[in-house]
């Protein structure tokens, strides 16, 4: 037993060492079981990790380890190939495919690539923009993105993304003219807005685009910009509404700006003869200021003669020349003829530098006058007098003060006999003109300013097959109708009155209104012959507060028997505001008076912010409109009441103060107004 166990030992030893030498293989059945002869074999290490090392060793070796020995550990485990030895021959054992590999082990087959699932990319959509090149709305993806083309967008499939087979990869905009409900004229798809450059010398582009190309470019989040209110239909994402941003009156300038003041010149209009002021690029057509034609009128000539008496003939009384030179007067009696001339720079009422004044003188009373009698004195000469009157009147534009004008003039009332004495004669007076001697000005309630917030309107609904037109509603905000409104078919015009303390848009105290009745619709009109009913419409309208915190005001309108018009206006009463624009037949409009500042509101309908905290302000940013009414003009109807809605989270919170210790602190908080929800039917 020892022996053999130094035998095997031995035998290990060796197979060891011969191990570490470079592999060599040799077929052991085809070396004649010589001593020589080597063979390969994979030997059990009994590792999961590396459960063979292959080995090539002499057969000797092989055979005295006990490798193909049945009752040795290597019995079933070990891969050999057939074989013997001095006579004793083995069969092949195990997977004799593997010996072929350095560690016995078949190298993994690389798996089989996966079939990427197939995916469809999503139709862009086509955003109608009256224009020739029209918007796309897209979303690129981690799976395909979007190329542009002309007028042709293809989806670009992602490295290793694959296309379905049906699906459809690009897409060709539509001909302008093929479907694009382009503007009508009426401008209710198209806006004007000035665009900021961020530039100091032209700090805006003004620019007419239409509503879609507006909104897809972003600019109701660019906070440099000028727009008006406006709302667009997203073929996506629905009705998106905006209030107006920064001065709107910039929108009526071609580069945004206002020009710069004209330079303003006196000039001489002829055909007024009055000095007029006018920008020097319209005073073509017009005279030097100085010129002849302009000089005011203001020069007076008169020669007052006092009447002959018993013992002397007539002679003159005095002579008026105010800015004009007299000649030598004839003082004989008869009639005399003399010329005044006007000083410089002043015309007579006749618009001449001269005038010709024609006067008598009497000759002395005959002896057997009747005036010449014992008894009769003769007449006094004529009383002069002076007369003034004042008028007053508010400056303007008001601002509390008035201004009373004095005017003077002069005058001689001649005397004539009654037969017992000689008196006035007031009804042959003779006057000069009035002429301005003073102005004052004191304060005056009742030149201070008003505010113009009254509101007149007629509205009136169509004739229809059965009857002539008729008035619909009056709107009289702060104002007094007539006590009668003509309902007879054809254009009336009437005076509406403004209440004390209130004026209409004009500033004015009093507005005209015009408005047409039409006729009942003739029996063998198209929409009577056809039977056609009178249109029905229901308009519903629905005060809320979205999730972000901003209110608004939706809307629907449903016509039967009619077809409505692709936009409305929406009118609010109380003081007057209004949207235009508005897509039917339904849609959401943000609350008049809220401003939204990148997704934050800045100002709410009704309140105000002082010292950083809100405080309730009924007068600030529309504030009547929480308590408003409202109407479209889609056809005529009565106004519609609403009221902000009531939903904290569109009412502006302040923080709540920490109080003072030891301070007991009373908060009382404004109830908001209620949301009120109306739908009113008219049929005509």
């Amino acid at each position: 037993m020892r022996l053999r166990k130094f035998l095997v030992t031995a035998a290990l030893m060796a197979l060891a060492f011969t191990a570490g030498a470079g592999p060599a293989t040799a077929d052991a059945g085809g070396s004649g079981g010589s001593d020589q002869a080597r063979i390969t074999f994979c030997h059990a290490t009994g590792s999961a990790t590396n459960p063979y090392n292959r080995i090539t060793t002499s057969v000797a070796a092989f055979y005295h380890a006990g490798h193909i020995n049945d009752s040795a550990h290597h019995s079933g485990v070990d891969i050999y190939p057939a074989g013997s030895f001095r006579g004793e021959s083995w069969d092949a054992q195990g997977d004799q495919s593997l010996l072929q590999y350095e560690d016995c082990a078949a190298p993994e087959e690389p798996p089989e690539p996966e079939e990427p699932t197939p995916v469809t990319p999503a139709a862009p959509t086509w955003v109608d923009t009256c224009e020739t090149t029209g918007a796309w709305d897209y979303t690129n993806t981690a799976a395909y993105t979007y190329l542009i083309e002309g007028n042709v967008i293809t989806a670009v499939a992602a490295a290793g993304v694959v296309f379905a087979g049906d699906a459809v990869t690009s897409w060709t905009a539509p001909a302008e003219d093929e479907g694009l409900e382009c503007d009508d004229g009426t401008g209710d798809r198209k806006i004007v807005f000035c665009h900021a450059t961020g530039s100091d010398t032209n700090p805006y582009v003004k620019i007419e685009t239409s509503l879609a190309a507006f909104y897809v470019a972003g600019h109701i989040d660019h906070t440099g910009d000028i727009y008006p209110a406006g709302t667009f239909n997203h073929p996506v994402t629905g009705a998106v509404s905006w209030p107006a941003q920064g001065d709107q009156s910039l929108l009526a300038y071609d580069d945004c700006m206002p020009p710069p003041p004209p330079v303003m010149v006196d000039r001489c209009d002829p055909a007024s003869g009055e000095i007029v002021t006018v920008p020097e690029d319209q005073a073509d057509g017009l005279l030097p200021a100085d010129s002849e034609e302009c000089w005011p009128l203001d020069a007076l000539a008169e020669v007052v003669v006092m009447p002959a008496t018993c013992d002397a003939p007539g002679e003159i009384a005095y002579v008026t020349d105010i800015n004009a030179v007299a000649p030598d007067l004839p003082t004989a009696p008869g009639t005399h003829t003399v010329t005044f001339t006007a000083d410089e720079g002043h015309r007579f009422d006749n618009g001449s530098t001269t005038l010709d004044v024609t006067y008598t003188i009497e000759p002395q009373l005959d002896p057997d006058d009747p005036l010449c009698s014992p008894g009769h004195p003769n007449p006094p000469n004529p009383k002069v007098v002076t007369e003034q009157r004042e008028a007053t009147e508010c400056t303007m534009p008001l601002d509390g003060t008035a201004v009373t004008t004095t005017e003077t003039r002069t005058g001689s009332i001649p005397y004539m006999w009654d037969g017992e004495s000689w008196v006035l004669d007031e009804d042959a007076a003779v006057w000069g003109d009035w002429e301005v001697t003073g102005t004052e000005l004191s304060p005056d309630d009742s030149c201070l300013p008003v505010p113009t917030d009254a509101l007149a309107q007629v509205v009136v609904y169509p004739g229809t097959c059965t009857a002539p037109g008729g008035i619909d509603f009056v709107t009289d905000i702060n104002a007094v109708a007539p006590d009668t409104l003509p309902e007879t078919p054809g254009t009336h015009t009437v005076t509406f009155t403004a209440e004390d303390g209130h004026a209409f848009a004009d500033g004015s105290t009093t507005f005209d209104v015009t408005y047409t009745i039409d006729e009942q619709l003739a029996a063998d009109d198209p929409l009577c012959v056809t039977g056609r009913p009178n249109p029905s419409i229901d308009v519903d309208v629905q005060p809320i507060c979205r999730a972000d915190g901003i209110a608004y005001l939706d809307y629907s309108i449903a016509i039967t028997g009619g077809t409505l018009p692709a936009t409305t206006t929406l009118t609010w009463f109380g003081s007057t505001y209004v949207q235009s624009g508005l897509a039917t037949p339904s849609g959401s409009v943000m609350w008049p008076g809220i401003s939204v500042i990148n997704g934050e509101v800045v100002s709410y309908p009704g309140w105000n912010t002082v010292d950083g905290l809100w405080v309730e302000d009924p007068s600030a940013n529309l504030g009547w409109t929480r308590d408003a009414e409202v109407s479209f003009d889609v056809a005529p109807s009565v106004l519609i009441p609403v009221e902000y809605p009531d939903d904290p989270g569109c009412i502006p919170t302040n923080p709540e103060p920490e109080p003072d210790e030891g301070t007991l602190t009373n908060t009382t908080t404004a109830p908001p107004a209620k949301a009120v929800a109306a739908k009113v039917t008219y049929t005509g």
